[in-house]
């Protein structure tokens, strides 16, 4: 799939996530584990960053939606990257007990 080959209603979000996607393949393809541990810091440190400014806004507001709201983006963040991480290395897996089999 390519720009050219979608609607005019098709374009903005879905040309945004599937060139995004096609940079993340290059990505991953072309630096590899570096590339993933890079992501991993990213997300701690954003993690890490988003804490802190949930203690500062706790102590200024009480706005308990606003706080559980971003936790809960924080923590589905954290099982996508866990789940991508189990995937390639199921991926790494079946692809080592591949060629020992050949």
């Amino acid at each position: 799939m390519d720009v050219q080959s979608m609607g005019r209603s098709e374009h903005g979000l879905r040309a945004i996530t599937y060139w995004a996607w096609r940079l993340d393949r290059l990505l991953n393809r072309r630096m590899g584990t570096p590339y993933r541990i890079l992501l991993s810091i990213g997300l701690a440190v954003s993690i890490g960053a988003s804490w802190k400014a949930l203690v500062t806004s706790f102590q200024s507001t009480t706005n308990v939606l606003l706080i559980l709201g971003t936790v809960l983006f924080q923590v589905a963040l954290l099982i996508n990257q866990l789940a991508q991480a189990h995937q390639r290395r199921r991926a790494r897996v079946r692809r080592r007990a591949l060629r020992r089999s050949t």
